[in-house]
């Protein structure tokens, strides 16, 4: 799959990892903001975080804003970095689809709140299904892109005795399967 680059080839795919960068930040800012505060913030994408850091504020707000600049380091970045510094992001989308998902079965929102339908809910938040599988196939294709970065280089030996180097990734696709490798039998 060719993807659609712009400008200094920076991939369009990367606009998906800004705004979740965005997102993580805005919600770090929110819940810094409340740091002193006995006030909670258990809205739906920022429940899991606080749950996972034992409703720490500051240090869940550490998560996100570090989170929100990971990401936005990777959008310079290729190859395994870019899959790994991504991979906190979608861990988070995912716990904030988890959170939705709890959130229409219960029928209300975390802070107790019953709408009059859990449809309510999932309209309300169908967002964050859509974004976090947006965010997490663009994952998939970093990491794909990554195994061809990675991939080693390997000489195998075919039919006639000769040897090629192909990458160890396309091995796979070679038709007439593999003989065997360097000393190898035929």
């Amino acid at each position: 799959m060719k993807h659609a680059r712009g400008p200094d080839d920076i991939w369009y795919g990367n606009a998906v990892f800004v705004v979740a960068s965005t997102l993580h930040l805005s919600w770090g800012i929110a819940l810094l903001l409340y740091v002193g505060s006995d006030l909670s913030l258990p809205t739906l994408g920022i429940y899991p975080i606080l749950v996972l850091c034992s409703w720490n504020k500051l240090g869940s707000a550490l998560v996100l804003i570090s989170a929100a600049a990971m990401g936005l380091v990777a959008i310079g970045r290729r190859g395994m970095i870019k899959f790994y510094l991504l991979a906190l992001q979608q861990f988070i989308l995912f716990a904030s689809l988890g959170s939705m998902i709890v959130a229409v079965y219960r029928g209300r929102y975390p802070d107790g709140y019953a709408p009059s339908s859990s449809g309510f809910i999932a309209a309300d938040h169908v967002l964050y299904l859509i974004f976090a599988l947006c965010h997490a196939y663009l994952l998939f294709e970093v990491g794909r892109g990554s195994a061809k970065i990675h991939s080693p280089v390997v000489e195998v030996r075919d039919e006639q005795g000769e040897i090629h180097r192909v990458l160890f990734r396309d091995l796979a696709e070679r038709k007439g399967g593999v003989v065997g490798g360097r000393g190898g039998f035929k």
